[in-house]
């Protein structure tokens, strides 16, 4: 029970739930066959509150998210509804797969998703936005990203490799500008170049999204918010 009060104050800290509402149950985690970018995450317990899942913990099996997002990780997934319905540029969602996805994982592995199988991106661009991506730099209504402060290579230093990440890997390609319709979000890994996210396969309906993740949770020596979750994306 190592870690179970750790957890615990950050349920309380994502849901805000009081002091008195701390019991949950945490089930073990399938672990998956790593896969180049597909960033897979196997639901592995949840928090009931008012008789819905509020929490769920997931595990990680790529590094299409690092560095905030290794290999190995499990994260907190906040799946309240009204997180769901409020997401926005900067978030980063568990999601099941759309079409083109269940497509491209079944071609590069011979096997469709589970149907429980639920991946991770993080949203940069939300409907009524025009996006455009210039050799991995994404421009959000005419306005380029900037990097993180961990040193996330989202291509704006594509030149120079990652201080902090030895599996990153920053994003050469271009995307032309597009709008995203209502209804749908765009989203990418935050490890550009090792990623098969929404430059590959397209939009996200909303109603694919499972979660919102701010949280690691494991393994220990990682546990805390994702560094890489700006207050403000743009």
């Amino acid at each position: 029970m190592y870690w179970r009060p750790t957890l615990a104050s950050a349920v309380r800290a994502l849901l805000r739930f009081p002091r008195g509402m701390d019991a949950f149950s945490i089930w073990t985690a399938s672990r998956m066959a790593p896969a180049r970018g597909a960033d897979r995450a196997v639901a592995a317990g949840a928090l009931a509150r008012g008789g819905h899942f509020a929490v769920s913990v997931a595990s990680v099996p790529s590094n299409s998210m690092a560095p905030g997002i290794l290999r190995g990780d499990a994260v907190l997934a906040d799946r309240r509804r009204a997180s769901l319905r409020a997401v926005a540029a900067g978030d980063v969602v568990l999601f099941a797969p759309p079409p083109r996805l269940a497509r491209a994982v079944l071609e590069t592995r011979g096997s469709a998703p589970a149907k429980s199988e639920l991946f991770v991106k993080r949203v940069v661009g939300v409907a009524g936005d025009e996006l455009e991506i210039v050799h991995g730099a994404v421009f959000r209504n005419g306005t380029r990203e900037t990097p993180y402060a961990t040193g996330t290579p989202v291509g704006v230093a594509a030149s120079r490799a990652s201080p902090v990440c030895d599996v990153c890997v920053a994003g050469s390609y271009d995307l032309r500008p597009t709008r995203v319709p209502p209804g749908q979000v765009f989203v990418l890994g935050d490890n550009r170049g090792a990623s098969v996210d929404g430059h590959v396969w397209g939009y996200l309906p909303l109603e694919n999204v499972r979660g919102v993740v701010r949280f690691r949770v494991g393994p220990p020596h990682r546990f805390g918010a994702l560094e890489e979750t700006p207050k403000k994306l743009y």
